[in-house]
């Protein structure tokens, strides 16, 4: 019978087998986990919402509106 700790060390020593092998020719997202798949679409929804002008930057203007709709003022100080 295979235990929690065995099956991690198994899923993690094959992840790091998969990364070395087919690393130059597979999509990064293919090696994650759903956590982390999961966690860099909201990262990456956060962002689309707060990237106003869609330049795929933020700039100053952006970054004064964000503080000033949770309540903190911004000063060219």
């Amino acid at each position: 019978m295979i235990n929690s700790n065995q099956t991690l060390l198994q899923t993690i020593a094959f992840k790091e087998w998969f990364k070395k092998r087919f690393s130059k020719n597979t999509h990064s997202h293919y090696s994650k986990q759903y956590s982390e798949v999961k966690h860099d679409m909201i990262i990456d929804e956060m962002f689309a919402r707060l990237d106003s002008d869609k330049g795929g930057t933020l700039d100053m203007g952006e970054i004064t509106a964000i503080f000033e709709a949770n309540g903190v003022p911004m000063t060219m100080e």
